[in-house]
This record gives C-alpha cells, sequence and structure tokens, in this order.
C-alpha cells in the first residue's frame, strides 16, 4: 500500500467521505430505531438523502450499509445471562456489578429494580431478541448503545476507507489473489500522519508570544479574557458552531446550560464540537505589599530588603509584571530570630529540635526543593515559627551557576539574583481546590467555611524571597546555633551555594528580623474553565486531556508552553474534523483549567462537581502543564498508561536530537505521580488513569536554569533558554494528541492493567522493605505504638497475606488476557471465514478491516493466512452470514473487558480516604502526607509504617488492600466472563 498527500483544495473539492457512511447512516438508523419502523428481519434499506450527494450511493455502500443494519439488529447478546441479581459493592456501598450489563451504575439513594425500567424508544430490541422489560434497565442499555457506538465507528471508518481508495490517496491491492486487510491500518496510519503534519514550530511561537502578552493571575480581569481568548481560538480549530458574543457560552458552574453542554445529547445539532466556559466562585486572594528588614539588638535596621525583582531591558514584559507574593498565604506580620532549617521538612526541624535548635517564636528560612512550599510553612507553624521565608538557593543549579563562570539571565543561562518562586502555600497534600468547600463544588451560592476553619490554610504569614535578599539573612546566622555542615547527609543537604555565603549556620539569629505581609482578605471570586467537547459514536466513554491557563506571572513556561502544545494539538484534531469529517469512536473532552497555581482549584471543582459522571464516562486523563522548560522529558503516568506512551514516542521524532536521522523518542522511565498539577481529583480521588507530561529543566544535563514563577518565567526566555526553535512544545502536542487520538479510537481500550498488577507488587516489595526497616530502627521498633508487643509477631503472615492477595490478583489479571486473546481469535477467525481473490468485484476495506487494526497494536504480527477480510461480508447476500450474527455478542464481550480496564484503579479508592486527608482516596499512590510533589507507593500503608509507627494502623491498612486487591480481582473476572461450562457461559 502506498499513501500519498492531498493538497487542501483536493480536500476542499472532494466530497465528505462520511456523507452517505456515517452522518446519513447514524441519523437514520437511531430515528428508524426511536420510531420502531425497523422491519424485524433487517430487510429496509436505509432511506437516502439526494440531496446530500450529487451521483447515487455505490453498490457496495448498499451492502455495507445493509450488512450494518442487519448487525445492529441482530440478537447476538448470548454471552451473559439476563440476570438481574446485583454483586457485591466495588466502591464503598455506591456500587453494584451486573454480571450481563458490563457497566457500572452509581445508584441514587432510590433502589434500583430491573423489574421497573422501561424500554421506551429500544422496543425494537425487545422485538427482536425476546427481552422482556424486565431486563430493560440503564445498565444494559448503555451496553447496547457500546456496541451500537463500536459498529457505528466501525462502519465509519471502513467507509472512510472506501473514500480514500475511490479517492486515489490509498492504492488498491494488485496482487492476483490480494486482500485488503492492510487497508484499514494504513488508513489509522494516513490520518495520524495528517495529525502530525499539523503542529508546527512556528505556529506554536506565535501562540505562545499571544497567551504570555500579559499578565493572567487566576481571578483577574485579563484570566477572565484569557479564557474566552481560549473558548474562541478552540472554537474556530475545531469548526464549532460560531457565536457573535463569546459571552454567550459563558455559563455558571451548576446551571442547566452548564450540565447540558458536558452531559446532555446534543443528537439533534449533528453532534458537532462545541466549546463553552463554565465558572465557580473559589477563595482567592491577592498581595497589597509586604517588607522585610534585619535590626541588631539595639533597634538599628542593618538590612531592608527590595523585594521586587529587577527590571531587565531585554526582557520587555518584565516591567510589567507583579510583586511576589505566596497565593493563601496569612496575613499579618512577624519579627523574630532568624532559624535556617534547610527544606524544612519534619525531619529537618526533627533534626534542628536534636541538636537544641530553638524554633519556637523564630521566623524560619527555608530553601525551595523538596516538599512542597505549604508544607514548608505547615512543618514551621508545627515547630513554632511565627513566619517564614522560602527563597531559591543556586544548590538547585547544578552546575550551571555564576561561581562556575556561567552569566546569568539574560546574559547567560545562570540564575538571575533577584528571581523570586511565587507559589500557593496551600497544604496541597492534605487537601486541593477551593479551601472553602471540601468535597463540594464552589458554586455562586455554595455553604463554605469560615478561613479559620480551613484545615489546609497555613497559620502563619509567609513571603517568597530571592537569594539575593536572602544573603544578609544567612550571613547574620554565621556563629549562631549549629553549624549545618553537621547535619550533612546524602539524603539531607543543608550547605547552600549562595554566592559570598561559606557557612550555613542554622541560628537562631542574634540579629531580629520583621516581615509584613499586607494581603487582600480572602473572598469568593471568580474562576473561568474553558471546555471543548468532541462527540465520539461511543456517547458513554470519554478521554479527556487538559492544561491548565492560569499563571502566577507571564507564564512562559507555566504554563502558557502547555497552553500553547495543546493549540497545536488541538487544531491538528481540527484538521482531522474539518478536512476529513473525522469523527472519533470515544467521546473527547479538552479543558483549559483556572486557578491552577491556588491549588488546582479549577479542576478540582471540576472533578467534585461530575464526580459521578466521571466516574461513569472517563477512561483516560491526559495532563500537560509545563511542556517545555528544558531538556529532560518527566513522564508521570498510572502504570495502566505506560505502553501507550511508549508506542505513541515511537512515532514522533526526539527534538533534542542532534542526528540527522531524526530518530524517534524514547520513554524509557514512567514514574509514579504524586501532586502539583490537575491530574489529582483524577487519580488520587476519583481512581481514573492519569498521566502528565513535559520537558522539565534539569541541573544535571546542564539546562538554562528555569525562573520557576517568577516575571522571567516569560516570552523572552521561551524565545533564548526555555525552547528555542519550539520544537519541544510541538513534540509534546504530537505525543499528548497521538495518547489521545489513540484511546479514543481503539477498539480494546489502551490501558495495560497487566503492569499496573506487576507494580503492584514492586510496591509491595518496596513497602516491605522499609517495614522491615521502621520495625529495625523506626517507631515500629522502638516500642512507641500502643500495642507494638501485641502485634510484632504478626509481621511475617501480614506481608504473606499481602503476597497472596496480590497473586490472586494475578490470576484474574491472567484470565482477563485469556479472554481477550480469546475474542481477537474469534474476531480474527470469523474475518478469515471470508476470503477473496481479485477476480472478485473489489470494493474496498470494510468492518472486519476495522475491527482489526484495533485488535492489536502490531497488526504485522498477525498470521497473513486468516486474511482478515470480514470487510468482504459487505458484499455476501445476508443468508450467507452466521445468524444470528457474532459480532454483536463479540463486541459486547469487548465491551465487558474494557469496563474491567476502566474499573480496575477505581477499585483501589477507599470512600474513607487516607489518614488525616480524606480527600485522598486511592490506596495505590498518592503525594506524600509531608512531600507534597513526590508519590508514595500504597499511602496508607507505607505512612502507617513510617510516619506514624501504629501496629494497629498497619494491620488495618494492610486489611484495607488487601480487600481493595480482592475487589480488583473481582472486577477483572467479570471482564473475563463466565468460566466455560458455568451458568450463563458463553454458547
Amino acid at each position: 500500500m502506498t499513501i500519498r498527500s492531498r493538497s487542501q483544495q483536493e480536500l476542499r473539492d472532494s466530497p465528505p467521505p462520511y456523507t452517505m457512511a456515517a452522518d446519513n447512516y447514524s441519523a437514520d438508523v437511531k430515528q428508524s430505531l426511536d420510531n420502531d419502523r425497523i422491519d424485524a428481519k433487517g430487510s429496509a434499506l436505509l432511506p437516502y438523502s439526494a440531496s446530500q450527494r450529487t451521483t447515487p450511493p455505490p453498490r457496495r455502500y448498499m451492502g455495507l450499509r445493509t450488512l450494518l443494519l442487519l448487525l445492529s439488529l441482530s440478537a447476538g447478546f448470548t454471552y451473559y445471562t439476563l440476570s438481574s441479581t446485583p454483586d457485591t459493592s466495588v466502591y464503598g456501598e455506591e456500587v453494584n456489578f451486573h454480571s450481563w450489563s458490563a457497566s457500572l451504575s452509581w445508584k441514587n439513594k432510590g433502589h434500583h429494580s430491573h423489574s421497573q425500567s422501561k424500554s421506551h424508544s429500544h422496543s425494537w430490541w425487545k422485538s427482536l431478541t425476546g427481552a422482556s422489560s424486565h431486563h430493560q434497565c440503564p445498565h444494559r442499555a448503555r451496553v447496547q448503545r457500546t456496541v451500537n457506538g463500536m459498529l457505528e465507528a466501525l462502519h465509519a471508518k471502513a467507509a472512510f476507507a472506501e473514500h480514500m481508495v475511490d479517492a486515489g490517496d490509498i492504492d488498491s491491492p494488485s496482487s492476483s489473489n490480494a486482500t485488503l486487510h492492510t487497508t484499514m491500518p494504513d488508513v489509522a496510519k494516513y490520518l495520524e500522519e495528517q495529525f502530525l503534519s499539523v503542529p508546527d514550530p512556528k505556529s506554536a511561537r506565535a501562540a505562545l508570544k499571544n497567551y504570555t502578552s500579559r499578565l493572567h493571575v487566576a481571578g483577574t480581569d485579563h484570566d477572565y479574557q484569557s479564557a474566552l481568548q481560549i473558548q474562541q481560538e478552540w472554537a474556530e480549530l475545531l469548526g464549532a458552531p460560531k457565536v457573535d458574543d463569546p459571552t454567550a457560552l459563558l455559563f455558571d458552574a451548576g446551571s442547566p446550560e452548564s450540565i447540558h453542554y458536558l452531559t446532555g445529547d446534543w443528537t439533534a445539532s449533528g453532534n458537532k464540537a462545541r466549546v463553552w466556559t463554565d465558572t465557580y466562585y473559589v477563595w482567592l486572594n491577592y498581595p497589597k505589599n509586604s517588607s522585610l528588614s534585619l535590626s541588631r539588638p539595639g533597634g538599628e535596621v542593618a538590612f531592608t530588603a527590595n523585594l521586587s525583582e529587577d527590571v531587565i531591558k531585554e526582557d520587555p514584559t518584565s516591567s510589567q509584571g507583579n510583586q511576589p507574593f505566596h497565593g493563601y498565604s496569612k496575613p499579618g506580620s512577624a519579627s523574630g530570630p532568624i532559624v535556617y532549617a534547610g527544606l524544612c521538612t519534619i525531619d529537618d526541624f526533627a533534626a534542628l529540635k536534636k541538636k537544641g535548635v530553638k524554633v519556637e517564636g523564630a521566623i524560619t528560612l527555608c530553601r525551595y526543593g523538596g516538599p512542597f512550599r505549604g508544607l514548608k510553612v505547615r512543618a514551621s507553624a508545627d515547630a513554632g515559627a511565627v513566619g517564614t521565608l522560602i527563597y531559591s538557593d543556586p544548590l538547585e543549579d547544578g552546575n550551571v551557576t555564576e561561581a562556575n563562570g556561567y552569566k546569568p539571565y539574560p546574559h547567560g543561562p545562570a540564575r538571575q539574583p533577584h528571581s523570586v518562586q511565587r507559589g500557593s502555600v496551600q497544604a496541597l497534600s492534605f487537601y486541593p481546590g477551593d479551601p472553602g468547600t471540601p468535597g463540594e463544588p464552589s458554586y455562586k451560592n455554595a455553604t463554605r467555611l469560615d478561613p479559620e476553619e480551613a484545615d489546609s490554610l497555613p497559620k502563619i504569614p509567609s513571603l517568597p524571597i530571592s537569594y539575593s535578599n536572602a544573603k544578609p539573612l544567612l550571613e547574620a546566622l554565621v556563629g549562631h546555633g549549629v553549624n549545618t555542615a553537621e547535619l550533612e547527609s546524602k539524603d539531607s543537604l543543608w550547605v547552600g551555594k549562595v554566592p559570598g555565603v561559606e557557612e550555613y549556620w542554622s541560628g537562631p539569629s542574634e540579629m531580629v528580623a520583621s516581615m509584613e505581609n499586607n494581603m487582600t482578605s480572602i473572598e469568593s471570586k471568580a474562576i473561568w474553565n474553558t471546555y471543548a467537547f468532541i462527540p465520539g459514536l461511543i456517547s458513554d466513554e470519554t478521554v479527556i486531556t487538559a492544561v491548565h491557563r492560569d499563571a502566577w506571572t507571564f507564564g512562559g513556561a507555566d504554563p502558557s508552553s502547555g497552553t500553547a502544545a495543546m493549540h497545536e494539538l488541538v487544531a491538528g484534531l481540527g484538521h482531522l474534523t474539518n478536512e476529513y469529517h473525522w469523527r472519533p469512536m470515544r467521546n473527547i473532552l479538552i479543558a483549559s483549567w483556572d486557578a491552577e497555581e491556588y491549588g488546582l482549584v479549577g479542576s478540582t471543582e471540576f472533578g467534585e462537581d461530575y464526580a459521578q459522571w466521571l466516574r461513569e464516562h472517563a477512561v483516560a486523563y491526559f495532563n500537560t502543564d509545563v511542556a517545555a522548560a528544558g531538556s529532560w522529558l518527566r513522564m508521570g503516568a498510572s502504570p495502566s498508561l505506560a505502553q501507550l506512551y511508549r508506542d505513541v514516542a515511537k512515532s514522533v521524532e526526539d527534538p533534542n536530537s542532534k542526528d540527522e536521522a531524526s530518530p524517534k523518542l524514547n520513554i524509557t522511565k514512567v514514574g509514579p505521580l504524586g501532586s502539583g498539577s490537575d491530574y489529582s481529583v483524577f487519580l488520587q480521588h476519583l481512581g481514573i488513569p492519569s498521566s502528565d507530561i513535559g520537558f522539565a529543566y534539569s541541573a544535571r544535563d546542564g539546562d538554562a536554569v528555569y525562573h520557576y514563577h517568577s516575571n522571567y518565567d516569560s516570552f523572552y526566555y521561551m524565545d533564548h533558554f526555555g525552547d528555542p526553535g519550539f520544537k519541544r512544545i510541538t513534540t509534546i502536542a504530537k505525543v499528548l494528541g497521538l495518547a489521545t487520538w489513540r484511546m479514543s479510537q481503539s477498539l480494546f481500550l489502551q490501558l495495560d492493567v497487566g503492569e499496573y498488577v506487576s507494580v503492584i507488587g514492586e510496591y509491595i516489595d518496596e513497602v516491605q522493605a522499609k517495614f522491615n526497616k521502621a520495625k529495625r530502627d523506626g517507631p515500629l521498633g522502638k516500642g512507641t505504638s500502643r500495642s507494638s508487643g501485641r502485634w510484632q509477631g504478626c509481621h511475617h503472615a501480614l506481608f504473606k497475606d499481602l503476597k497472596s492477595s496480590h497473586a490472586r490478583l494475578q490470576a484474574a489479571t491472567k484470565e482477563l488476557y485469556d479472554e481477550k486473546a480469546q475474542v481477537e481469535k474469534e474476531l480474527r477467525d470469523l474475518a478469515g471465514d471470508h476470503t477473496y481473490s481479485a477476480s472478485e468485484p473489489m470494493s474496498g476495506p470494510g468492518l472486519g478491516d476495522a475491527v482489526l487494526s484495533d485488535v492489536s497494536s502490531t497488526p504485522s504480527d498477525l498470521p497473513s493466512e486468516a486474511h482478515f477480510s470480514l470487510s468482504r461480508l459487505a458484499e455476501l447476500s445476508s443468508s450467507s452470514l452466521p445468524q444470528p450474527s457474532p459480532l454483536p455478542a463479540l463486541l459486547a464481550r469487548v465491551a465487558s473487558i474494557n469496563r474491567s480496564l476502566r474499573l480496575f484503579e477505581q477499585t483501589f479508592i477507599s470512600p474513607s480516604g487516607l489518614k488525616d486527608r480524606p480527600w485522598y482516596k486511592s490506596l495505590l499512590v498518592g503525594p506524600g502526607r509531608w512531600r507534597g510533589y513526590g508519590a508514595t507507593p500504597l499511602p496508607g500503608l507505607m505512612e502507617a509504617i513510617v510516619l506514624d509507627g501504629d501496629w494497629d494502623e498497619v494491620i488495618s491498612e494492610a486489611k484495607r488492600l488487601e480487600e481493595a486487591m480482592r475487589r480488583a480481582g473481582k472486577v477483572l473476572k467479570r471482564g473475563a466472563g463466565p468460566k466455560k461450562g458455568s451458568k450463563g457461559g458463553r454458547k
């Protein structure tokens, strides 16, 4: 097969490939089914509108359409017993699984009864299958919709292939006994290549220059304007219906309009892409003014800090920046001696306490790095401090420092001495989102806590400062307290690299520091999430890809590089929808979150708002934030998504390569996700497989220092240091776009639970190693637990039980994969039953090729002798087809497998959540309680061991994890179906 590119004019002049095959077919079939006008024998042809095509439909289209009608009406659902008996709860007490339905029910308070279900427009199904109204429930209807959506999608793809053959974009086979089994994979490859041809460095540069032209802090007028700008851009790129006034698509979250735009039925409008913006009302605060000074014991002021960042003439927007501040910082003043506490971790404060360093009443000086900044302030307050100052030390910059001969920004890659990192000081790992409405969406009229009641807000004031302002403070500490070189270890670095400071002492200082942090009161402010929705043919499954939009300043890298990448991604998908009339098999939701910088606020409010819908519909969440700030491709994801990204990377060129052959990306490490970006609510609150990707700054690789959350995070920085040439931004657009495309298109969901189960085994081993260490020399070994003597002999049984549960989970995984292999084989066998030769009339590819192009990620590995020519069924008479057709039953089994893949991670969601932070509900992975950014595997069990040292809690958490693995195994077994010979088994 060969593929050639077509000019834009040829594309415009050619008739839309889906005119007959998708749009009319879908609408006509649905209208016919709803009106119960289909001949029970399946002999009726679909009505044909001559106004939509200038020439009569080819004979082969009629045959294919007739076949699809027969298949969609066939009573082929023989896989499961039609039983209304609910299975055991999977998520707390809220979820029931039904063995036939292959779907998840999130029950309301009312009783769910199959016998009360209404058939309504689905009486055609009843008449053909003999099913009584007893069997017509929403869960069965969901399977029915899913299978019909698959059939529609396969039909549309086949028709697209027909059109491409007719147009000459794909050559027809010419050998004497050729088959068309490779045509659909070639079409998929063609469309992928068309998508990859769109993201462009010049376009990304223009988009980034636009997005970084002004400040856009969350909740401000510029932020509002940026939301409407993104809404209009996405609408134009995707060909969504145009509106003269963009505010006509601006809704209050929770309003009927907002809900309808996400979850409503848009069939009557042709299922075109749609865009809109939702408004939430959340707590925010902003700076007024601040000050910092250092006084000698007699009261003489020895130093007054200049807390602003220098204006740099080469960086034109640096003169328009805002003053440094901490979002959600407690307003007020504080005074006291300075105590340098390293990274201000709980371990650092423990080390100071052991050395006799008094923190009570002091102002802590903390280096950035390590835990989330909000946890530095929280740990300082817990240690008795009255205020906190946080600065960026050149220690974090590797060898790219002035001391090593590098010039500072903008004349070189070293850190600008006056650069300041802003950021939120919410305790992110305890609760993200609007602090005033924990667990609930922040509607305009929402009931809110008092600020004093919000546990995630800081209790002491804080300020961010530059290392040039930290230098006099560090110098004032010399000779006081402990020389922190004594505290150095490979796991704990205390001595920094501020120029001119030779020794880092702990203090307390003899001099007294005074700080003022004047902030506006925390109050409810509007923020704006912007969305684009591309409807798929399976209306119950949605792929989400997103980036946040707000920034502390101009957001050159964070997040506007991500927003620019999303612009290119949307342009690529728009190219497919506009030029090729492409429609995904699954819905695609694209989001631009607001107020991420304050604490993942916009995404969290959305997740809390649509929690039930997301549990039922979302199959994966793909995130980017900083698309480019250096050369290191940073990839974090649920292990079930790792293989998808490895495969996608093989189709995208490496922007860092110096090789003229342009080798492809190679993703070798996919790490776990902690927190720090918008995947948190999806992954750790709802259990939806998630990922985050971007090119990050790497000191080890000698990248130019990234001025994170500074006025210097600007277009000038990106153009000269962050991503010169804009190839990395473009690469992220391609990788994220292909991941979204493949997840939305594949017949089987691209979720590898096998890899996840293997990783869970590694997690258990890791926790056991920590357990053994804690038992030997940690709190578990010191008898601090209230029941340590009672349980110390149980640890061997504890991990033996965990590993036995894991082994059963592995066995259930194998059952699911065996069923998947069997379904693939039966699809291949079905295709192989109908071969043809070149002497037969050639009609182009059809249903079977579409199926088989998605069954395997490596079509070339499939046995060639099978020919996979199910497409030829389109040319056969209906009497020659197996009756009832096995295809809907096979697709129902695919739907069941997909349901198990989708729900796997949700089974590890615990309604009661983690200790001291119930919002975080995943038992698999979460941000460390005192780490914030960093991921902790099996957090409930791990932290019971290393933080709490409580045997009772360890036993309880181990049992909770065992029960989650049991639930997960049951979900996987449901996808595998009844064993042969059992009641309700496959016939």
